[in-house]
């Protein structure tokens, strides 16, 4: 019997429960105030915040039909290239259009040095820099640069946001239009530099094939004095021997005609930079007689350096590469066409308008105030409640 009355007073009686609550609203109608004054006051306190979303896309590709012919010239000297050598770890094969410049811009954002040097001119941000320690300054600067971003299309979603969180809407829409800016003028500059150091590497592949063509024209040259030399110093011994036997024009006209067969069937034949006698009778070349030997070398001795060029094939095939690279004209060509990039506006390349931005505030307010009356409320309650529990308690003692 001594156990039952125990078990009841364990239990919780809702009524009373209710009753306690009721007559303590007061104390919670005042804690849950409290709260809510508080709650508004530590909003107002919080830094403005706002946060701001818009697309962004390339221009229509007509805005870079005027690059057709540069992208073209590109090409054609690339594909010129990788058929010549094999210098290259990559072709450089700039196809100027809408898709390559919105990449290159993606890119050229996404080191945030645009967006650091717009900050670091910045007159709030220069404050801000002012009042912290100079060894923490760099990573600062960098964490409010990452407050502005370009978000690619997410699953399911196919445009481009760019994205910014700062305090002040009017001046982070000029820090992210200033930053785009800078990044698009980087984009116009780099593409330029770029194209300038192909043409240059180019000109200068260009510059060494001519120089290796004009060796190899000197190499020919050489040989052709050699050759003859080479024919001058036979043709001066034969016709010590004709002289020698008394031998001064050919015996009859069939030795003549087996000479000019001679003659005809290649004396002399002009095969890689040197020339070879072919003797093709029997019969000694002194029999011609003196007078016909010392006639052909004073011909051959009479020959201009011209003349004596005239009779190799490959000399003239190597002078007409030379001259065909001397008078090429595709990289002049693509160093014209990339002057269209100078004149042209690099912020056509890329649409956007932060004005038309959806703007939220992240200061929550109405959150705050929200969890403000739920926490006053939630305290006044458990007072009441301890207080109703003292004061049950203290008559139990004081028997």
């Amino acid at each position: 019997m001594s156990e039952t009355p125990a078990r009841i007073d364990d239990e919780i009686d809702l009524f009373e429960l209710f009753i306690t609550l009721w007559e303590g609203k007061w104390t919670i109608i005042t804690a849950t105030v409290g709260a809510a004054i508080l709650g508004t006051l530590y909003s107002m306190a919080l830094p403005n915040s706002y946060s701001g979303t818009t697309f962004v896309r390339a221009a229509q590709p007509s805005a870079f039909t005027r690059y057709t012919f540069l992208s073209e010239a590109i090409k054609s000297l690339s594909e010129t290239d990788r058929v010549d050598r094999a210098v290259l770890s990559g072709d450089f094969n700039y196809k100027i259009d809408d898709k390559f410049v919105f990449d290159a811009f993606i890119s050229e954002f996404n080191d945030l040095e645009e967006v650091i040097q717009t900050l670091r001119g910045d007159e709030s941000v220069v404050q801000e820099l002012s009042e912290i320690e100079e060894s923490e300054r760099e990573g600062f600067i960098i964490s409010r640069a990452k407050q502005f971003q370009i978000i690619p299309p997410q699953k399911d979603e196919t445009q481009t946001e760019l994205r910014f969180t700062w305090g002040d809407v009017d001046a982070s829409k000029q820090i992210f239009e200033t930053s785009l800016q800078l990044v698009l003028a980087n984009v116009k500059a780099t593409l330029a530099k770029d194209i300038d150091h192909y043409a240059q590497g180019a000109q200068s592949r260009l510059t060494i094939k001519i120089e290796n063509a004009t060796l190899k024209k000197d190499v020919i040259k050489e040989g052709i004095r050699l050759a003859d030399r080479k024919r001058l110093l036979f043709l001066a011994e034969q016709a010590t021997i004709a002289r020698e036997l008394g031998v001064a024009a050919a015996a009859s006209k069939k030795l003549m005609a087996t000479t000019d067969v001679q003659n005809t069937q290649g004396l002399i034949s002009t095969q890689e930079n040197e020339l070879s006698l072919s003797v093709t009778s029997s019969l000694p070349f002194y029999m011609r007689g003196y007078k016909a030997i010392e006639m052909e070398m004073s011909l051959i001795q009479a020959r201009s350096p011209e003349d004596r060029l005239a009779f190799s094939n490959e000399y003239a095939q190597v002078q007409q590469e030379i001259y065909a690279l001397e008078h090429d004209a595709s990289v002049s060509r693509l160093l014209a066409a990339r002057q269209i990039i100078d004149t042209d506006d690099p912020t056509r390349w890329v649409l956007f308008n932060l004005n038309l931005a959806k703007i939220t505030s992240n200061k929550k307010t109405i959150l705050i105030l929200a969890l403000s009356l739920i926490l006053g409320g939630m305290i006044g309650a458990i007072f009441v409640l301890i207080r109703s529990a003292v004061r049950k308690r203290k008559p139990s003692h004081d028997t």
